[in-house]
């Protein structure tokens, strides 16, 4: 797999990553405060298919913005947040915790970034 590294510089012809990061950081620790509420309320936990079907719900209803987020980047976050959660349940790391927003840099998605007009990044 290759990975590429561009410089995002303040143009107006460039994609606006930051709101991406952003928006993407809005869903990881939306989730994250989503589990821990279902534990307080006696809920069991919501493993990823049922994470993936409130994501759904959610862009259908109160976080429409969420929709112009890749659907592959979602799910792998939430895969992520399974991942954390199954390794915190079998006693194979800590309780999971929301990451910081100024340290959400990345994000994977694997077709995000397709063709666009000439003259954009």
């Amino acid at each position: 797999m290759k990975t590429y590294k561009y410089k995002i510089y303040n143009q107006s012809n460039t994609l606006r990553l930051g709101n991406v990061l952003d928006d993407m950081w809005q869903v990881h620790e939306y989730f994250h405060k989503w589990q821990s509420q279902r534990y307080k309320d006696g809920l069991s936990y919501a493993p990823y298919a049922a994470m993936c079907q409130h994501a759904k719900d959610l862009k259908r209803g109160t976080h429409p913005h969420w929709k112009s987020l890749p659907s592959q980047a979602i799910q792998a976050e939430l895969e992520r947040i399974d991942n954390a959660y199954q390794r915190f349940f079998n006693k194979l790391g800590g309780k999971p915790h929301i990451k910081p927003r100024h340290k959400f840099k990345s994000m994977y998605c694997l077709r995000f970034f397709r063709p666009l007009p000439k003259g954009r990044l």
